[in-house]
């Protein structure tokens, strides 16, 4: 538009020029001339500029809006690597974000998810890809990491407790492996895994697993409930006898080969510690083996007061 009218201004200009005889009109042509090239200059370098921005990636207010908003998503320890491009009307983003390497694979997948809503919110259609990688987190816990190696080589780790054994760490845990396995096949996957947890946490000193068969198979057994009055009432009294137990409710008595299952409910003080509840939760499970030899599985189920 701006062109069209400077060549018709200065086509006007010099057809004056030639009407009325003033001559300093006659350069009009010119001087129109000099303003649609200055306008055309312009618009090239605008134009290459922005390609050259889009072709290295140089959007550096954007890519810094991106990697902000971004780093505020729960669960993202970085972000890095934030490449955005425009083709036409579409925005790419790529990116690649650090994660707890203890999160499991839906976490992370929902973590990445999240990123992408949050750049989905300042850029509403744009294809975002984000990349995670799993990193060894600021703070991690020598049991959080045994967990995320545990979990890496595929191994269900549990148990996991620490001891201070004359100034040395020493590590124990039970590791679950299907029970088609042998004996040399299983003990020679724990024993590559604990190798590898000592190569990487320098300050354990030692690793002791336990190692015992997945449970992947259903126990049938029928449910004795109601002939184990005498059973249930041995279970209510000792449970009774301690102090940190308010009520035990819900029992229930499964006969499984030739041992007996249970599984309760126990009330406890909602304002304690959850140490303490889980240590009087074995105190009583001691305390049931104890007086029933033919005792199988246990599982006490702990419940606050009031609910």
């Amino acid at each position: 538009i701006y062109t069209g009218a400077a060549v018709m201004l200065g086509l006007a200009a010099v057809w004056a020029s030639e009407f009325l005889g003033w001559t300093l009109l006659a350069r009009a042509d010119a001087v129109a001339a000099l303003l649609v090239v200055g306008v055309l200059l312009r618009m090239t370098l605008q134009l290459g500029r922005h390609a050259v921005d889009v072709l290295l990636d140089s959007s550096h207010e954007l890519t810094k809006e991106i990697r902000e908003v971004a780093r505020h998503v729960r669960g993202v320890e970085r972000v890095h690597s934030v490449r955005t491009r425009q083709v036409g009307p579409q925005s790419f983003v790529d990116m690649r974000i650090d994660v707890a390497r203890s999160n499991s694979f839906e976490e992370s997948h929902a973590i990445a998810t999240a990123v992408e809503q949050a750049v989905h919110e300042l850029l509403p259609r744009a294809d975002v890809v984000v990349h995670v990688d799993p990193v060894r987190p600021v703070g991690e816990s020598m049991v959080q990491a045994i967990h995320a190696i545990a979990q890496r080589e595929g191994l269900p780790a549990h148990h996991i407790t620490l001891h201070n054994v004359a100034g040395r760490v020493v590590a124990h845990l039970h590791v679950e492996l299907p029970p088609a396995l042998t004996l040399g096949e299983a003990h020679a996957r724990v024993d590559a895994f604990e190798r590898q947890v000592l190569q990487e946490i320098t300050t354990l000193s030692a690793l002791l697993s336990h190692i015992e068969p997945a449970s992947e198979q259903i126990e049938e057994g029928p449910d004795v409930t109601e002939r184990a009055s005498s059973f249930i009432h041995l279970v209510e009294q000792l449970a009774h006898e301690m102090n940190e137990v308010v009520d035990c409710h819900d029992i229930s008595v499964q006969r499984v080969a030739q041992s007996y299952h249970i599984s309760l409910h126990c009330t406890f003080d909602p304002d304690a510690d959850l140490a303490e509840v889980h240590e009087a939760m074995g105190r009583l499970e001691r305390r049931l083996r104890n007086a029933i030899p033919s005792l199988g599985r246990v599982v006490i189920h702990p419940e606050p007061l009031g609910e």
